[in-house]
């Protein structure tokens, strides 16, 4: 979709790109078609750059958490950083410190996908180049990450949100996972979170 939104014309990117962007006027419109799509959409053109990221990330926590509990988390992460950085923008817009217009504002991209998976990544990755690839990515996202912070910009915000989360549950799961395995291998199979299996969870 990324890509597809991008090589359009102008007119037809712009369009998108409002009707996919998690603003407050959008998530009182169509929440979940703009909480799904904005994930997949970017403003930047950068499309290129986000898979990179991603795929580093995206393997590196995988190998850790699994693929369904990955998946969850960063989902939930997506979700969770969207509504309390949209919440914080729309009391600022009821107490005055930011206008009307802000119910409108361009917020789509990956990064609160992508830097989580390589947050996780870095701290989690059961191998020396899987936590070298996404501490590189990390670092090469940092700057752009959390600049608004102090202003309690929604990107910024969202972004402490969602890499919080993740370092918080992520170490559970990643044990988890591992305790299941471990029982396994060893003849007690328990059952994974998307239901009995007769090997190990991935």
């Amino acid at each position: 979709m990324a890509s597809y939104v991008t090589t359009r014309p102008a007119p037809v990117r712009d369009a998108w790109v409002a009707y996919l962007s998690t603003n407050l006027a959008n998530l009182a419109d169509h929440p979940v078609r703009a909480l799904v799509g904005s994930a997949f959409v970017t403003d930047d053109g950068t499309v290129v750059s986000w898979v990179v990221l991603a795929v580093v990330g995206l393997t590196a926590a995988g190998d850790a958490l699994g693929n369904v509990r990955l998946a969850a988390l960063l989902a939930g992460g997506h979700v969770l950083a969207t509504l309390v950085s949209e919440n914080v923008l729309a009391a600022q817009v009821r107490a005055g410190s930011m206008p009307t217009t802000a119910r409108f504002l361009v917020d789509v991209g990956p990064s609160y996908v992508v830097a989580p998976a390589l947050a996780l990544g870095l701290l989690l990755a059961p191998t020396l180049v899987g936590r070298a690839a996404s501490g590189l990515g990390l670092a090469l996202l940092a700057p752009h990450l959390f600049g608004g912070l102090t202003r309690l910009e929604v990107s910024s915000v969202g972004h402490v949100v969602a890499i919080g989360l993740a370092l918080l549950a992520g170490p559970t799961l990643a044990a988890d996972r591992r305790a299941r395995r471990a029982a396994a291998l060893s003849g007690r199979v328990p059952s994974c979170p998307d239901g009995p299996r007769l090997r190990p969870c991935r």
